[in-house]
């Protein structure tokens, strides 16, 4: 009997990074009585053990991971594995009732016979193990964390570039600016006098809205290098919810005045502005051409000319408050409360093209990168990732610790952070396929 572990390639990234990558040709001992060895792809390894149970197999791939990848290197805090174990064993039974077919795995087809496509390429799915034919059984596919760190209050906005992480919430009222690699503190802002609810980011500064007294009513200019302010706006007029930034311009909406404003990236100054939404806005986001804005009361999104903010569209009504927007080339996708779904929407003309099953609960935050969706919410108070092609349903993280208000993702992993548990936490999808003999 043999695990196939089938890696994706950010997964490889991490064991290159922390010299625990095995090359073509390499074994080593791991956790239990199994040993690694390498297939002919450098994103596929075998891991045989002598264990009966297919769920035990799998597990302890996952464990040694674990281990692997955090303790022995002090790279990252090891927490919550009896909730992950308790999920995969929840997810197994499903799995073998259903063979682990695609309305379980989402991209993920193991039925034995089909061939398997996933984020590592393609692999017939009747491999030869240990010179025996072997045919998949079952799959368990997860957003996995890799590490978490605490910042002391509840995490309102996050902001990712190619090295490092952005984060900004209540309590601590401060920037912080953490290693991508492992979420350690690089430096910390001066506090903003109140709560951060927003952050957007470009190549050399960070910008940051909230709510507090009146000074907080601002937004604040940082350069990334050590967080020092740079430029402070004029009162936005209310709490400042959302803020979107561009190559030239910062916009940003929020309570009281509830409109958008334009403002200068040099200094922050005021260019222009738009009519009131008609409600809070709580979400922004930008294209080169256009800005799309959603929040309560209205609950629609309203797409914005760049130049004036003159209206050029606006959605149907999603159904309840709008509090998450992000774009892509073509497409809107929003969440919110009440109707607690993600919505795809035509950047064109607003029409609906697509629509998630219920989240569970309310959506507080969205992210995207080039092939998925990933909202996060209360309640439920998990990351999901969507297809974003019709926004079904790939993979699902274990429980957050409480509601999830501010998610980003990059090309190998997604960030999280909320409140109750107060941390940020990385996460990476990985897919574990368990196969046996062919008799």
């Amino acid at each position: 009997m043999a695990t196939k572990y089938d890696l994706p390639n950010s997964l490889i990234h991490e064991w290159q990074k922390y010299g625990e990558l095995f090359a073509l040709g390499d074994s080593r001992t791991t956790t239990g009585s199994g040993s690694w060895t390498s297939d002919t792809s450098s994103t596929v390894y075998n891991y045989t053990t002598g264990e009966e149970d297919l769920f035990d197999q799998l597990f302890v791939v996952l464990e040694d991971y674990l281990f692997t990848a955090t303790d022995a290197n002090n790279k990252a805090e090891v927490s919550d594995l009896d909730n992950v174990e308790n999920t995969l064993t929840n997810a197994l039974a499903s799995h073998e009732a259903e063979k682990a077919t695609d309305e379980q795995l989402g991209h993920v087809a193991v039925d034995g016979e089909s061939i398997i496509t996933n984020e590592a390429g393609v692999i017939f799915a009747n491999p030869i193990i240990d010179d025996t034919q072997h045919k998949p059984q079952i799959a368990i596919s997860t957003l996995f964390q890799m590490c978490e760190v605490g910042y002391g209050g509840t995490i309102y906005a996050i902001a990712a570039d190619d090295n490092y992480v952005y984060v900004g919430g209540a309590s601590t009222e401060t920037v912080r600016k953490l290693n991508k690699s492992d979420l350690s503190q690089v430096v910390e802002s001066a506090s903003y006098g109140g709560t951060i609810r927003a952050i957007a980011a470009d190549d050399n500064y960070v910008y940051v809205g909230g709510v507090g007294g009146v000074s907080a009513y601002t937004v604040r200019k940082f350069n990334k290098s050590n967080l020092s302010q740079v430029a402070e706006s004029a009162n936005y007029g209310g709490t400042i919810c959302a803020i979107a930034a561009d190559d030239n311009y910062v916009y940003v909406g929020g309570a009281t005045a509830r409109t958008v404003k334009k403002l200068n990236k040099s200094d922050l100054s005021q260019v222009a502005g738009s009519v009131s939404y008609g409600g809070t806005i709580y979400a922004i986001a930008a294209d080169d051409n256009y800005v799309y804005v959603g929040g309560d009361t209205t609950q629609k999104v309203w797409k914005l000319n760049k130049s004036d903010l003159s209206k050029v569209a606006e959605s149907a009504n999603y159904g309840g408050n709008i509090r998450a927007i992000a774009v892509d080339d073509n497409y809107v996708y929003v969440g919110g409360i009440s109707a607690r779904t993600a919505k795809k929407l035509d950047k064109s003309n607003l029409s609906q093209v697509a629509e998630s099953a219920d989240y569970g609960g309310n959506i507080y935050a969205i992210a995207t990168d080039d092939n998925y969706v990933y909202v996060g919410g209360e309640t439920t108070r998990t990351a999901k990732k969507l297809n974003k092609s019709n926004l079904s349903q790939v993979v699902e993280s274990a429980y957050y610790g409480g509601t999830i208000y501010a998610i980003a993702a990059d090309d190998n992993y997604v960030y999280v952070g909320g409140e109750s548990a107060r941390t940020v936490k990385k996460l990476v999808h990985i897919i574990l396929i368990g196969y046996k003999e062919v008799t």
